[in-house]
């Protein structure tokens, strides 16, 4: 029978599985951040996956094509897409307002919570990230499609909401430095702890991190297969990271940053799970704010 329950954080394989060739709609996320074309030959391209095996009927929904928007100067790596373009990209998918949708990845669901903030920020509700991702699946002994689903009549023009709270580089330097912003601001850095203590760092031209920023990488969402841990555990876990700083708590406004605004919606995630309200992202993160050098910086180089 097919379930009316809706899922909009989490959804497992089994859950999953009877909703396959139903309205449901499934974006696969898969993305390889050093092979992006596909160039190398030794390594395939998250498209490349896809063309290789998918779930049945799922949509490729690239990071640089689809999930981010044009790459200027002064912006960071992976600006937030147009909005206007995606829904329509959504839409030729099948998508209504009220479609449940399943993203998937193959980065304990770094790409997938991407694509899952963006379509919450959008208005969407029924949005969940399959938890453990495409491997999951496989190790389930589920269908495998090479076939690409053929364009669907979606809504013609999806509704977008904005939902979300998102913070700018001018916001942002208000937040930290202006008239007791700080003290109400509660900035956490997702990246691993020696890119944020700017021991190493393999992508940006500058290392370090944003003054005042906490660290909660984002790989301790999840257990090294690409599960969320449990409700309680996520819980615990942003309990530890606010007790870094006596002046920061869950009431403070949260915001999340990384390297370019993608994996600290796994953060954002798991802030969710473990039932805060919504926190806000910060986009640009580390790409942009590195790049203006009157901007201060924190970590063992500066």
């Amino acid at each position: 029978m097919y379930s009316t329950m809706t899922y909009s954080t989490l959804i497992t394989v089994a859950q999953l599985k009877p909703l396959v060739g139903k309205d449901t709609v499934i974006l696969d996320c898969r993305f390889d951040l050093s092979n992006p074309k596909g160039d190398k030959t030794d390594q395939l391209s998250g498209r490349q996956q896809y063309q290789k095996g998918h779930l049945p009927g799922a949509y490729y929904f690239d990071l640089n094509e689809d999930l981010s928007g044009l790459v200027t100067q002064a912006s960071g790596r992976h600006p937030l897409p147009d909005f206007d373009i995606l829904a329509q990209k959504l839409s030729c998918c099948g998508v209504f307002p009220s479609t449940q949708i399943v993203l998937y990845d193959n980065s304990r669901g770094a790409f997938a919570a991407r694509a899952w903030w963006l379509l919450r920020h959008m208005g969407f509700e029924s949005v969940a990230v399959l938890d453990g991702g495409f491997n999951a699946w496989v190790k389930a002994n589920q269908a495998i499609d090479r076939r690409q689903p053929s364009p669907r009549q979606g809504h013609s023009s999806l509704p977008i909401q904005y939902q979300n709270p998102v913070t700018h580089l001018s916001e942002l330097k208000k937040s930290l430095f202006g008239s007791g912003g700080a003290e109400n601001t509660c900035l956490v850095d997702a990246r691993e702890s020696k890119r944020y203590l700017g021991i190493v760092e393999p992508i940006d031209a500058v290392a370090g991190h944003i003054p005042t920023a906490l660290n909660a990488p984002w790989q301790e969402a999840t257990s090294e297969e690409g599960f969320f841990y449990s409700r309680d555990i996520q819980k615990a876990r942003w309990e530890k990271c606010f007790s870094q700083n006596n002046d920061s708590n869950a009431e403070s406004k949260v915001i999340h940053y990384c390297g370019s605004g993608v994996t600290a919606c796994v953060n954002i995630l798991s802030m969710v799970i473990a039932g805060y309200p919504f926190p806000t992202l910060y986009p640009g993160s580390w790409s942009e704010w590195s790049c203006f050098e009157e901007l201060p910086i924190e970590g063992e180089s500066h």
